[in-house]
């Protein structure tokens, strides 16, 4: 008798045991086509809580966390996501570092990765609608995919009718914020098109990655795509196999490839390595005084990347052309016959 009470108390302590709540979060992940630089996720607040977290050679990493429940920003090397951390609860990260938010998910049954996943594919949602080529369409175009995301975004959250409403009252914040900047985003870029095309491009005379002066009056009789863009700017290096692409293609065409750094003066080694290890061509030139260039401030370039196509004869055809990876930009070429 004492034998089977014993097991029957070892059975009920066990099983308590396990539903006994964790006062940790365990965070793991994946990701793929990692570069040697980003070697941790540091999971952090801003002024707050951060954690470091090492990532193994193959990618793959995993930690424990003490966290309030609550939304957190994480870093791999120069990308950066958000997640919801709550303990007790199992996620993992997965990810490809060359498409990382594209390719971003969150993987567990729990209220962390559900709703990390509804703040991914709400930043999926709105890129889709809310990005350059958008920018490029007439006043009246641009109206109708903002009433056609807004659409989306409505039938997005009756989807996903198991988050909680605090969190939709932040995201349909967010939303909001977005599209209203997104409008005065394309007042400006609207602003800028009248005030520029067709004027005489401003000068630059910076020095290029083998030490030589260029200057942009040195191409006359070619055309000049001009890439404002920085070593730290994720967005800018996903332009880079697009632009590769580009020059490869046009490399015997009457069209010249710059490629302006505005990395501060201090990482000017940095982007000359990066240069070399990323066998970046064309034109590389780096601008000394990174925002405040003459060159940087004369086209009020308040974001990057940044395109801008030059004429042969120094006339600015697009101060604010499509990137490498639209489409649209090779259909530019094709009008002006390069």
């Amino acid at each position: 008798m004492k034998k089977i009470l014993w097991i029957a108390f070892s059975l009920l302590t066990f099983f308590a045991c396990q539903d006994e709540p964790k006062d940790y979060v365990t965070l793991e992940g994946e990701v793929e086509n990692l570069i040697p630089e980003a070697d941790s996720i540091t999971v952090f607040i801003p002024d707050g809580y951060k954690k470091q977290i090492a990532i193994q050679e193959d990618g793959t990493f995993k930690d424990t966390l003490k966290v309030e429940e609550g939304k957190y920003q994480f870093k791999i090397g120069d990308e950066y996501g958000t997640i919801y951390l709550r303990n007790n609860d199992e996620v993992k990260i997965i990810t490809d570092y060359s498409d990382f938010d594209q390719k971003l998910n969150f993987e567990g049954k729990n209220t962390s990765a559900n709703i990390s996943n509804a703040f991914i594919n709400r930043y999926k949602l709105s890129s889709e609608y809310l990005n350059k080529q958008t920018l490029d369409l007439p006043k009246n175009q641009f109206d109708s995919v903002l009433v056609a995301y807004e659409n989306e975004y409505a039938a997005f959250k009756t989807k996903n009718s198991n988050i909680p409403p605090s969190i939709w009252k932040d995201m349909d914040a967010e939303m909001k914020n977005s599209v209203d900047g997104f409008k005065k985003y394309y007042q400006k870029s609207q602003e800028i098109k009248e005030k520029f095309t067709g004027k005489p491009s401003p000068e630059f005379a910076m020095e290029s990655i083998d030490g030589d002066i260029v200057r942009l009056s040195d191409f006359k009789g070619k055309y000049v795509y001009i890439d404002v863009w920085a070593t730290w700017c994720g967005p800018c290096k996903r332009e880079i196999p697009h632009l590769k692409e580009l020059e490869q293609e046009y490399h015997d065409r009457e069209i010249v490839f710059v490629s302006m750094s505005i990395d501060p003066a201090k990482d000017k080694q940095k982007w000359a390595n990066f240069v070399k290890d990323e066998d970046l061509k064309g034109v590389q030139i780096f601008a000394e005084n990174d925002w405040k260039s003459d060159f940087v401030k004369a086209y009020e370039i308040q974001g990057i990347p940044r395109f801008i196509l030059v004429g042969k004869e120094g006339e600015i055809v697009s101060p604010d052309a499509p990137r490498p990876s639209d489409d649209n930009l090779v259909e530019l070429f094709n009008e002006l016959n390069i």
